[in-house]
């Protein structure tokens, strides 16, 4: 206590009194911040500590204490920030992705879809990265990081020589022409070697009747370039198909099909879910259906889940049907033990 008061004003009371080294005070007329009460004897002293008082203390005293306190505040506030923002850094998800692209961990899952009859006539290859620790992971979490990294080229790639590896031994199971359709991004639509890799997954499987097509979003709009006009012309030469995939939900406009001549147009699944339910978008698919005709366009429609849907779209003309419905997205392998040991 005498280090705390020392060089202050020091009062004394005593009998209901205060008084310091001149003069005697009213209880009432003064404040103070520490009293120390004797043991022994009917008084006590007491100090009033000012601002500068306690700034004057701390410095003399507890200055390393205030250092240390300052310090592990800074260390807790830094791992706060890295333990927040620890889905690693973008670079360190895109090394993820490259290993998982390299080791094959990301895999192809499968969904078949229909004809009117509902006769198996094709798929769509999924990707699904299958975690050595974590299990299979959803594809809305890598594919956007993919895409905007430029991954999404090397992934497809892998994929599809997945694919051709896996159906090869199984050819002759493929007793009519069956589609096997990938999902492609813009950025192919400037590399020459999606050619080779169309060509290449054609001559691993040419004792099957496999058809080949690419679908690229509405969302994401091809650049009307040279070397895109090309690509689609050469895909077309070998009997490539090109499907324009959620359409109704971009920007897609009537001249850009006609542009790189897509040859089938997929309806999105948002409008396709609403049907029996909302009379808006039933007009929307039956207007993408008369333009896909006008068009000389086959029609998919995508996220068909109930009987109803599946009634009113096979009654106004749509070529083919995907959804739950029918199937569900499988991995490659458990497609190929369960459907090809029949006749497709």
């Amino acid at each position: 206590m005498a280090s705390v008061i020392e060089g202050q004003h020091i009062l004394l009371h005593i009998d209901g009194k205060i008084m310091d080294d001149q003069q005697f005070f009213e209880p009432n007329s003064t404040s103070v911040s520490l009293t120390l009460n004797s043991s022994n004897y009917p008084y006590s002293l007491s100090v009033k500590l000012t601002y500068h008082d306690y700034i004057e203390h701390i410095q003399d005293h507890k200055l390393l204490l205030v250092i240390y306190f300052l310090f592990l505040c800074g260390a807790l506030s830094w791992g706060a920030y890295r333990l927040m923002n620890k889905p690693e850094t973008l670079e360190t998800l895109e090394t993820l992705i490259a290993s998982a692209i390299e080791n094959e961990e990301i895999i192809p899952y499968v969904q078949p879809y229909v004809d009117k009859d509902s006769n198996m006539v094709g798929v769509e290859v999924l990707a699904r990265w299958l975690h050595p620790s974590k299990g299979v992971i959803n594809p809305d979490l890598f594919i956007p990081l993919a895409e905007d990294s430029g991954l999404i080229i090397p992934m497809t790639k892998s994929l599809m020589n997945q694919v051709q590896k896996k159906l090869s031994p199984h050819q002759g199971c493929f007793s009519q022409e069956f589609n096997i359709s990938f999902n492609i991004s813009a950025k192919h639509c400037t590399r020459s070697e999606l050619l080779e890799d169309s060509l290449g997954f054609l001559n691993a499987l040419s004792k099957a009747k496999v058809a080949l097509s690419f679908e690229l979003t509405e969302r994401e709009l091809i650049e009307d370039t040279r070397e895109a006009r090309e690509l689609f012309d050469a895909l077309h030469l070998h009997h490539v198909q090109l499907a324009i995939d959620d359409f109704g939900t971009g920007h897609a406009s009537l001249n850009y099909l006609n542009l790189f001549h897509f040859d089938v147009l997929k309806i999105d699944r948002s409008f396709v879910q609403m049907v029996g339910t909302n009379s808006v978008s039933m007009h929307i698919v039956e207007n993408l259906l008369d333009l896909a005709v006008r068009l000389d366009m086959k029609t998919v429609a995508e996220g068909v889940e109930t009987e109803e849907q599946a009634k009113y779209l096979r009654s106004h003309g749509v070529d083919y049907l995907q959804g739950y419905f029918f199937f569900q997205p499988m991995p490659l392998d458990e497609f190929i033990n369960t459907y090809l040991d029949v006749s497709l």
